[in-house]
């Protein structure tokens, strides 16, 4: 039986790609990437993208401004569940940024970076490469309108859960281990100050304006007294300078889990971007016995063939995500985490990759990897499914076995992309205090899939 209650959503953002615009994959190939996004689409309903990220990234550009790059872009759309996820007409603050937006998203969502926002604390100036891209997706997009949404409009809902999280974990001294060691170090000074311009944003425009330093000031956008990531960034630059990197980790971290939390969507986290890690309420019985026991049951492993990027592969994705396995595969990513039989995973997989083989002559091997997780119900409920894929990208790839017997950990994972992780998250909050055992399990994977929760 399925519990509603524990459902993972059905929907991921690539949360990272925005993180970091350039990290996306090692290397300058597409193709592991657009491997990703096969994956993801036959694991998730829709598989949405910030229009920032398409905007800012020099390496996307690189890849999908040729006219090959271009049709590969449009198998991808072709897809079914690749989305654009669109900055709101509302939140830009002028009429004819609004006008162009309408017609022209991407080439409006450029202007207005631009104009109001930095990339990597410079002004954003787009590449000959990246203006063309802008202009081509552009077009593509209006050809694929079911491709594109724009971010829900419960934006002071989305405002109101960002600053206050923000501002919690910059003074809550219980937060300082983690953001040490996870986001990197910062003064008292630098918390006390960014906590209060969270909560008066005029603050950081006055320190902005009166700052010494080398600082883009540029134009400011009214959102009243609500704080936004920019101009966060912006105060950084001018009053933190040895503390920047870390604060813009942070304000990455908490923004990514608000946005999730308003889209009801899962994150996509790695080495670019971290999970926000709320302290449990139960948070003294969890540091009690903060020594976690996992166990991990017979490693089942499946091997599938991805379609080559080649003309057509669009089609044999949206068929696999028709098919009734492929809706089942989709079902049970929903549920991982729940109390479910562990077997429906390994013959979803199965089923799947017969739907593959009957469609394809030759592809991609990639193998399915996953484990049942047992734990203490008394920190994280049993029954947690790990995912792991081996074989995506040209990486010394190889199975590692973690045995930390200081820890208290025995347990068993693959060194490669991680898919389904929320056990990761589970554990590293009910053992909040271990900030070792966090790192190990963070870096077992390249990249980590997990639905963030806001609240305790």
């Amino acid at each position: 039986m399925h519990t509603s209650e524990s459902d993972s959503p059905r929907s991921i953002i690539l949360t990272d790609w925005s993180a970091d615009v350039e990290y996306l994959a090692p290397g300058n190939d597409p193709h592991p990437v657009v491997w990703e996004l096969m994956l993801h689409s036959m694991l998730r309903d829709e598989v949405l993208v910030q229009d920032e990220a398409l905007v800012l990234s020099e390496k996307l550009a690189n890849w999908f401004s040729t006219a090959d790059g271009l049709r590969l872009l449009d198998e991808l759309f072709e897809m079914g569940s690749l989305v654009v996820l669109k900055f709101p007409l509302s939140g830009y603050p002028r009429r004819d940024l609004k006008d162009q937006a309408a017609a022209e998203p991407i080439l409006a969502r450029s202007k207005y970076l631009q104009q109001y926002s930095t990339k990597g604390g410079e002004q954003f100036r787009p590449t000959d490469a990246q203006v063309l891209f802008h202009h081509r997706l552009d077009s593509l997009l209006r050809t694929h309108r079911v491709s594109q949404r724009q971010v829900a409009e419960a934006k002071s809902t989305y405002y109101s859960a960002f600053a206050n999280r923000l501002s919690e974990i910059l003074l809550d001294p219980r937060y300082r281990p983690w953001i040490t060691s996870c986001i990197g170090t910062m003064s008292d000074r630098t918390r006390e100050v960014m906590a209060e311009c969270i909560i008066e944003p005029e603050r950081a425009k006055h320190r902005i304006r009166s700052s010494k330093g080398r600082v883009l000031r540029g134009r400011f956008v009214d959102r009243g007294r609500h704080v936004t990531r920019s101009l966060l960034y912006r105060l950084a630059d001018a009053e933190f300078p040895e503390d920047r990197a870390a604060l813009r980790r942070l304000i990455q971290t908490a923004f990514a889990a608000s946005l999730c939390h308003t889209e009801q969507a899962a994150g996509r986290y790695s080495a670019a971007l971290r999970e926000l890690l709320i302290i449990p309420q139960d948070a003294e019985a969890a540091t009690a016995a903060s020594v976690p026991v996992v166990r991990a049951g017979p490693v089942i492993r499946t091997t599938l063939h991805l379609p080559y990027p080649e003309p057509g592969f669009s089609t044999v994705i949206r068929e696999i995500r028709e098919t009734q396995p492929g809706k089942a595969l989709r079902d049970v990513t929903s549920h991982a985490g729940a109390a479910f039989d562990f077997r429906e995973q390994e013959h979803a997989w199965r089923a799947v990759a017969e739907e593959l083989s009957q469609r394809l002559v030759r592809g991609k091997e990639v193998s399915i990897m996953h484990t049942l997780l047992e734990t203490p119900r008394r920190f994280a409920e049993a029954g947690l499914a790990v995912g792991i894929v081996k074989g995506l990208h040209h990486l010394p790839v190889h199975d590692l076995s973690i045995h930390l017997q200081e820890l208290g950990l025995e347990t068993i994972a693959h060194g490669g992309v991680g898919l389904i992780l929320d056990v990761l998250l589970k554990l590293c909050r009910t053992h909040f205090e271990n900030q070792e055992f966090r790192t190990h399990l963070e870096r077992a994977v390249e990249f980590r899939c997990s639905d963030v929760p806001l609240q305790n």
